[in-house]
C-alpha cells in the first residue's frame, strides 16, 4: 500500500494526503510548486492546505506578502489519531525519509486556530522529559477564552505528568492565576513588578520561541532557532532575578 493510501486510512482525503506528502518532500513552498508537484487544480490545493492547517499538519508564514507553507512532522498526528497509534509509529519514519537531508538553521511558522495550536503544543511537549525546562514570559490571568479553560489546563496536566519543569513569570495583575500554577509540581512562578507588563505571552523552549496571540481565531507565531531561544532565555533570566517570588 502506498504512503498516500496509508494516510487515507487515518482519515485524510485523497487530496489532503497528496498535498501533505508533496509539501513534506518540498520541505516548504508556496502554492505554485505544491500544485505542480501534486498535479492538482489550484482551488483543490488551497482547499486541502486549509484543511491540513486546521488539523495542525501544515503551518504557514508570510514572506513578501506571499504565503509559504510547511508540512509538520507526522508526529503531530499522534494525538488526533491515537486509536491507530501503533500503525502510525511504523508509518512516520517512512514519511520522514521524503524530506531533504538539508535542514535550515532556522524556521518561521504561523499556526492558526484551536486544533492547529493544540497539535503544536502536543508536538513540542512530545519529546520533552524531566531534564527539560519550559520558560513562560508574560503569562496572563486565566481568561474566559476557551484556550484558558481547556487547552492550557490539559497541556499543563500532561506536562506535570511527564515531569517537565516550567518557570513562569506572570504579569502582576495575574496573581490569582499565578498562585494556582505555583501550587503545581515541577513549576516555579514569579510576578513582574507593578507597572511592568508583558503584553503578549511567550514560551521559550530549548530550541524555539513561541508567541501566543489570543483572539477570536487564536494564533501562534513560532521561530525555530536555538540561538534566538538562548537569547530570549538570557532575557528571561534577567527578568526572573528581579521578579517577585510567589
Amino acid at each position: 500500500m502506498s504512503l498516500k493510501e496509508e494516510l487515507k486510512q487515518f482519515g485524510l482525503t485523497e487530496n489532503e494526503a497528496t498535498i501533505y506528502l508533496a509539501l513534506y518532500e518540498l520541505c516548504e513552498a508556496t502554492a505554485t510548486p505544491i500544485r505542480r508537484k501534486a498535479d492538482l487544480h489550484t482551488s483543490r490545493v488551497y482547499e486541502a492546505l486549509n484543511s491540513l492547517i486546521e488539523k495542525g499538519m501544515v503551518s504557514y508564514y508570510m514572506k513578501n506578502n506571499v504565503k509559504h507553507f510547511k508540512a509538520e512532522s507526522p508526529d503531530v498526528m499522534f494525538d488526533i489519531l491515537d486509536a491507530k497509534r501503533e500503525r502510525l509509529l511504523k508509518l512516520a519514519p517512512e514519511i520522514k525519509i521524503l524530506k531533504s537531508k538539508k535542514k535550515s538553521e532556522y524556521g518561521v511558522s504561523l499556526y492558526e486556530g484551536y486544533k492547529a495550536i493544540k497539535q503544536l503544543y502536543d508536538h513540542i511537549l512530545f519529546p520533552l522529559g524531566p531534564k527539560d525546562e519550559i520558560l513562560v514570559l508574560g503569562a496572563h490571568k486565566e481568561s474566559e477564552h476557551f484556550l484558558g479553560r481547556t487547552l492550557f489546563r490539559q497541556y499543563t496536566n500532561r506536562r506535570v505528568e511527564k515531569k517537565v519543569k516550567m518557570r513562569m513569570i506572570f504579569n502582576h495583575v495575574a496573581r490569582k492565576t499565578a498562585k494556582f500554577y505555583a501550587n503545581l509540581t515541577h513549576t516555579e512562578v514569579r510576578l513582574l513588578p507593578k507597572g511592568t507588563v508583558a503584553a503578549t505571552p511567550m514560551n521559550i523552549y530549548p530550541d524555539r520561541v513561541s508567541v501566543l496571540i489570543l483572539k477570536e481565531k487564536p494564533l501562534v507565531f513560532q521561530l525555530d532557532c536555538k540561538e534566538i531561544a538562548e537569547s530570549y532565555k538570557a532575557y528571561f533570566e534577567f527578568l526572573w532575578s528581579g521578579s517577585e517570588p510567589m
